[in-house]
Formats: C-alpha cells, structure tokens, sequence
C-alpha cells in the first residue's frame, strides 16, 4: 500500500497532501512513476529528468500562464506515461508561486484532489486566455 506524504509548503505555508478519498489519481501517477523506474514521486521530482523538463517548460513559457508573473513553479496537469517521462510538455503549466496556491489549495488550506485541482488549473487558464484575446484587439487599436 503506497503512504501519502503531508508536508508543509514553504511557498505557501499551507497543509499539502490529499484528504482521504482523493489518493486514486496519485496512486496511478506513482504506478507510471515506478514502471518509469522511480521509487516515489520525492524521486521523480529530484531526478535529472524532472530538472530538465522543468528547465524546458520554464524556458518556453517563463511567465506564469494564469496571471502573467514569473513563474517559479511547472505544475503537472497531466500524469499520463509520456507527460511524466517528458514526451509530451502540453500537460505541464508554468505558474508563479501564488497561482501554484490557488490551484494546489482550498481555502481552508488543505490540498484539493488531483481532480479539483485540474479544474481549477484549466478554469483560471480558460479564464486567462479569455482576458487576453479581449485585451489584443484594444491594444491593436490603441497603434493604429
């Protein structure tokens, strides 16, 4: 049986780990991980492998997709096999440290389900791009 890990983050200070119930998507997310070869996600995320995806997504998305600050952090929103082993970077989102909160978090300060959290990612991306194909044709205008 795989044990949940529940730290304290130093970005936000808050609760981090899944309440029960929310742990099948993380199950399966270190299932891949081990037929990746990686004991735990810990490993995962200290791995040359991990470093090096995070490196590549940072490069090409250095502003954090949902509020256009630097982004700090790369959040997985895909665990699938090729997302996790670095073929495929659409399911990883560059975001700064707040946004990172915003997702990862409930109000309360508890961590939200792998579920939860995806849908609030895309929401506030959805959200984003929305507000940023208004505010092009007023820029456009404001040259002309």
């Amino acid at each position: 049986m795989a044990s949940i890990i529940f730290t304290i983050s130093p970005r936000c200070g808050k609760r981090h780990g899944p309440r029960p119930g929310n742990e099948s998507a993380y199950n399966q997310r270190d299932k891949v991980l081990m037929r990746l070869g990686f004991a735990s996600y810990r490993d995962y995320l200290r791995s040359a492998l991990w470093k090096e995806l995070r490196e590549e997504k940072l490069a090409a998305n250095a502003r954090c997709e949902i509020c256009g600050d630097k982004a700090q952090i790369v959040h997985h929103i895909s665990y699938r096999r090729n997302s996790l082993a670095g073929k495929h970077l659409g399911g990883l989102v560059s975001l700064c440290n707040r946004c990172h909160c915003r997702v990862e978090l409930r109000e309360d300060g508890t961590k939200r389900g792998f579920e939860a959290t995806l849908k609030k990612t895309k929401r506030l991306l959805k959200s984003r791009r929305r507000d940023a194909t208004i505010a092009a044709p007023i820029a456009a205008e404001d040259h002309d």
